[in-house]
């Protein structure tokens, strides 16, 4: 059987459906792998890309500029299966880091009578980056190209002693950010 991409599955109640149907042969010397990545491509493909060649997985995904566009990314593999009994298992895995910030402090006895923090930003973020699964599709690998900046919140917020959040959440590509000092 020839490669399957970017095919859309649809969950109906209380099953994966697809149209049109495809024949897997059920021979048990023939073994098939299979990948899925949510969400389908074709509905994000300003964000996301992917390759599969042969045994080699790799996404290539790209940071949106408006976080209230972006979405997460899962990706689940199996491989070597044998479709007897007309089903297989994938188990999603997430891809990208979910990132949200809260604050929280207290002046009193400080002398202070309030702080005010006027903008959030993450510094030095990687703007998109490419995933790379292993031929084994035990591991994971993220390599990241060009930075930004990325501001969080530029509504001025009241420190308070309860912890409130702090702009919208973030998808953003796995990735060491270095420690910055609070202006």
């Amino acid at each position: 059987i020839a490669n399957v991409r970017n095919f859309p599955l649809t969950y109906r109640g209380t099953n994966w459906t697809y149209s049109p149907y495809l024949y897997w042969p059920n021979n048990a010397d023939t073994l098939y792998s299979f990948v899925g990545i949510y969400p389908y491509m074709s509905d994000y493909s300003d964000q996301f890309s992917y390759n599969v060649d042969g045994e080699n997985l790799s996404i290539s995904y790209n940071l949106g500029s408006d976080a209230s566009n972006q979405v997460d990314m899962l990706y689940a593999v199996a491989k070597n299966c044998s479709v007897e009994g007309g089903e297989v298992d994938l188990n999603f895995k997430h891809a990208l880091s979910k990132v949200g910030l809260s604050i929280a402090g207290n002046v009193s006895g400080t002398g202070v009578d309030s702080v005010l923090i006027k903008e959030v930003q993450l510094l030095g973020v990687a703007k998109s980056g490419i995933m790379t699964v292993s031929s084994d599709f035990s591991e994971i690998d993220w390599s990241t190209s060009e930075t930004t900046d990325i501001c969080i919140s530029n509504d001025s917020q009241k420190l308070s002693a309860t912890s409130t959040q702090i702009g919208d959440w973030q998808y953003l590509v796995p990735q060491n950010i270095e420690t910055s000092p609070i202006n």
